[in-house]
């Protein structure tokens, strides 16, 4: 059955496109949580998954393997954490002297999936990686491209030394930072949803981020993965994401 095509626009950018999900993005029951780093819950009326940091980074993957160039759409909002939160949260290493109030963490894995060869399944094989790699997710190990919005506070600048705020693309094997965007993704506030939006092409060599109706950055690469699953990662904060829709990026 052909389906028709549909044009998606953001920030002057036209884009061909077929639906790919929507119910299915929004079933918590679709969603597998491979570590027990975090505490995922969903709101099963709206469709809203819920990612609540624990320790280390927890991540959310959906169940199945993206093929093919896509554009990936989320509304993200950060929520105010509770009292057992913030005392995990005062005795991590990494957040001595910060304010939970105005640093956090969060990403989205845009491709995940066992380096070509392996004859590993990604779901089954990632649990056994933990505790490996830069950042501790098996990033040594993966082929990935994984998207992280960092906030700790205002940045003074390059030339001061103070750049404390950023958004930053990096691939795997080797959990390399690719592209960099900095003072772009201004602070997020509770309860305060925004839109992030990310297009990615193989048959192109292309990345986009988009935040809201602003392109955050065009990575160019003639190695992207054609493949890998998509996931959902939250490191010191509760993010909310919601209003989930995937498209076949066709041209």
């Amino acid at each position: 059955m052909n389906v028709a095509l549909n044009t998606f626009e953001i920030a002057g950018d036209r884009y061909a496109v077929r639906p790919l999900r929507d119910r299915e993005l929004a079933d918590r029951a679709r969603w597998r949580q491979l570590d027990d780093h975090g505490r995922w819950s969903s709101e099963p009326v709206t469709g809203a998954i819920v990612g609540e940091w624990i320790s280390d980074s927890p991540s959310l993957f959906f169940d199945q393997r993206i093929e093919g160039d896509y554009i990936w759409q989320v509304r993200v909002a950060r929520l105010k954490p509770d009292a057992a939160f913030l005392a995990r949260f005062a005795a991590n290493k990494h957040a001595q002297g910060c304010d939970p109030r105005t640093k956090y963490n969060f990403n989205l894995w845009l491709r995940a999936d066992s380096p070509p060869g392996s004859g590993e399944n990604f779901l089954q094989a990632y649990p056994k990686h933990l505790g490996t790699g830069w950042n501790g997710m098996g990033d040594d190990h993966w082929q990935s491209l994984f998207n992280t919005v960092v906030w700790n506070g205002p940045s003074t600048g390059h030339a001061l030394g103070g750049l404390t705020n950023w958004v930053r693309l990096r691939k795997s094997p080797g959990y390399v930072q690719v592209c960099e965007a900095i003072d772009v993704v201004p602070h997020l506030p509770y309860d305060q949803p925004h839109l992030f939006t990310f297009a990615v092409s193989s048959r192109l060599g292309r990345v986009r981020m988009y935040y809201d109706a602003c392109r955050v950055y065009d990575y160019a690469d003639a190695a992207i993965p054609g493949a890998g699953y998509l996931g959902l990662c939250v490191w010191l904060c509760v993010m909310r994401f919601d209003q989930m829709r995937l498209y076949q990026w066709m041209s």
